[in-house]
């Protein structure tokens, strides 16, 4: 029985679904083990006692753990939920759906329609998105700001920009101020890229990515 109390002890400290209840179970069944082994035969009804709680206890952490991840998956289809109706409109690229507004807005507000739409605006990570996004033509706003501090460029999701495609001489802060970046029309494919002003009104591109978990 001690061997069992040993295993179960090992058990319970590599799960990480763990509460104040657990550990109180956990310590009383260490407790009670304790006594067994000094007290020999006469102990049965603790041993007995024992083994309920770590039964007890196994199901306590199975079924804390079920609660945990039924709410991941939960979470996951929620998200799937938000975005799946919009995705008629929008157009494929890889594992990414992105959606072209028809209607101009600033930067912050551009973005707030993005979020709300479950996505954020545009992250371009490779020369091929790249390319996709230079194929719609239009003159859009993307996520890519260096409002926190100038000339550190960084996108929506707090990532560093490493790879670049801005226009010849840009960005430059012309105007002073000009803290979000625009994706141009009729340019060179790999030089679409300027800075503007936030409070500018442009079109917009919206990217939503779904995971296959």
């Amino acid at each position: 029985l001690c061997r069992i109390s040993a295993l179960f002890s090992f058990s319970v400290a590599n799960l990480h679904c763990k509460n104040s209840t657990q550990e109180k179970l956990f310590n009383l069944s260490i407790y009670l083990s304790v006594g067994i082994r000094a007290g020999g035969r006469r102990s049965r009804l603790a041993a007995v006692c024992l083994g309920l709680l770590c039964v007890l206890l196994l199901i306590t952490i199975i079924v804390i753990c079920v609660r945990s991840e039924c709410f991941s998956l939960s979470h996951t289809n929620f998200r799937r939920t938000q975005i799946t109706p919009y995705l008629a409109s929008w157009k494929k690229f890889g594992s990414s759906h992105y959606y072209i507004s028809t209607e101009a807005k600033t930067w912050d507000k551009a973005r707030q329609n993005c979020r709300e739409r479950g996505a954020d605006l545009v992250i371009i990570n490779s020369r091929e998105e790249q390319e996709f996004i230079k194929r719609e033509n239009k003159y859009v706003w993307i996520g890519l700001s260096d409002e926190e501090k100038e000339g550190v460029w960084k996108w929506v999701d707090g990532s560093p920009l490493t790879t670049r495609f801005w226009n010849t001489g840009e960005p430059n802060n012309y105007a002073k101020g000009e803290d979000c970046a625009v994706f141009k029309d009729g340019t060179s494919t790999l030089q679409t890229w300027n800075d503007l002003p936030c409070c500018y009104e442009n079109l917009w591109i919206c990217e939503a990515t779904l995971s296959s978990s």
